[in-house]
């Protein structure tokens, strides 16, 4: 990634987190998930990293090996003491959410990464019933046409803008 590529997928960041509500609140797989398939349809070697936060009590080896098996079902991924925290994206050698492009996936107190798995994987996450219900999903047609249009390779930056301004005001 270069640095202006950066700069750019870092407006699209900051669209994307201060108009979606609730988006690091059961959002942000979803929008990982839009986000990773782009990535990955332009080259880009894409990750899930899925983020936990641990107790002082809790065998966090015993935890990252729960996710090692990666159950389809999040409710039985749950139901096993895997608790998801945070969804982020390693693209290359960057971790990306909806709130920037980091060196490292510490840039949230407390979490630690668990594990890492494919797209697929978090596409059946994302579809199953024990998925965090505070985001609301009849937000994510609005996401994925900011997101589509934004990776639209005939428009310009200044276009990009124009459709974002356009569609949020």
């Amino acid at each position: 990634m270069t640095k202006q590529y950066i700069k750019n997928l870092e407006t699209l960041l900051h669209c994307i987190n201060s108009i979606f509500k609730n988006i690091n609140a059961g959002g942000c797989g979803h929008f990982a998930l839009m986000l990773g398939k782009k990535l990955k349809l332009e080259g880009h070697k894409v990750k899930v990293v899925c983020l936990q936060k641990f107790c002082e009590n809790d065998d966090i080896e015993e935890i990252k090996k729960i996710y090692e098996l990666a159950p389809n079902d999040l409710k039985e991924l749950n139901s096993k003491g895997a608790y998801l925290t945070h969804i982020m994206l390693k693209v290359n050698n960057y971790y990306i959410d909806s709130t920037g492009i980091y060196n490292n996936s510490n840039i949230y107190s407390n979490f630690e990464e668990a594990a890492q798995v494919d797209l697929n994987k978090l596409e059946n996450w994302c579809n199953s019933e024990g998925w965090v219900k505070t985001f609301d999903i009849a937000q994510l047609p609005k996401m994925k046409y900011l997101i589509d249009k934004y990776f639209n390779q005939e428009i310009t930056l200044m276009k990009k803008f124009s459709i974002m301004v356009e569609i949020f005001g």
